[in-house]
């Protein structure tokens, strides 16, 4: 005989007496608490707001395949979140057990969630590098957002975080363009390479792009610096001039045409 417990996700309220959630609740599946982390969220969790009966309603339940938290749950539930444009925008918010938070990388993480767009909040301090980043080209299940996470990789094969790749567009070359929100003098970039050994290799080549009477132009670099493709490690190279911009690209040749290109984390010094 075989005992089957129904476990929905529930939400719950916290007493009016504590002020600091109010119009937020809590999300449970039987005995667990649920929180989010921003490493399954693309950046700052603050910025998410949920209507609790939609959901309720919506919660998808999967188990993590790989990684540190094999075999635990992955819930999801329909969201809004507040953009960079502050606007509304139809989302999923991702959640894991909160006894198995902190166990990835550096991110936010909140529990009692917001249920109204007042508390939703933009929050570049939390765990997010740059204004906004966008891509030519981003697999489903990857993020161009990664690429302004305040995460460590391990190693270039690193798994348990967040990663931008151009997948399945193998053989085409790419760019990633960062806004920095302001312009700033820049000092440095350097690029943490994705790298499955797979689809997804090292590059063959890459540079800086900046604009220069509204056309990309190669940044020249110092003499002694080099666009490297090396693993396991910032590839980081140095402006040639002062150069004062709030964006740029980095523009990526894949090896050849059964590979596509991958970043783990951009790195930029700045004055």
């Amino acid at each position: 005989m075989r005992l089957v417990l129904p476990m929905p996700v529930k939400a719950s309220t916290c007493h009016k007496s504590v002020e600091a959630n109010h119009d937020r609740i809590a999300l449970t599946r039987g005995p667990l608490l649920l929180c989010a982390e921003g490493v399954d969220n693309g950046g700052a969790v603050q910025r998410f707001f949920v209507d609790p009966e939609r959901a309720v309603a919506g919660a998808e339940v999967e188990t993590h395949k790989e990684g540190v938290l094999k075999g635990l749950p992955k819930i999801s539930v329909p969201a809004s979140e507040l953009t960079t444009s502050d606007v509304n925008a139809d989302a999923t918010l991702n959640l894991i057990p909160y006894f198995a938070w902190s166990n990835r990388d550096r991110s936010s993480m909140i529990t009692w969630i917001g249920t109204k767009r007042e508390l939703a909040r933009l929050s570049y301090e939390l765990d997010l590098k740059f204004a906004d980043a966008k891509a030519s080209h981003t697999f489903d299940n990857d993020t161009v957002n990664a690429i302004r996470m305040k995460h460590t990789p391990k190693s270039s094969k690193d798994t348990n975080i967040r990663r931008w790749t151009s997948w399945p567009q193998r053989g085409k070359p790419q760019w990633v363009e960062i806004d920095l929100g302001d312009a700033k003098k820049i000092t440095s970039v350097g690029i943490y390479w994705y790298n499955d050994d797979g689809g997804v290799q090292l590059p063959a080549s890459w540079h800086i792009e900046t604009l220069k009477d509204d056309k990309w132009q190669k940044l020249a670099i110092y003499n002694t610096d080099s666009y490297s493709c090396l693993p396991d490690g910032y590839n980081t190279v140095q402006p040639a001039d002062p150069l004062k911009t709030a964006r740029f690209r980095i523009v990526m040749q894949p090896q050849h045409d059964r590979t596509c290109v991958g970043i783990l984390s951009v790195d930029v010094e700045t004055k």
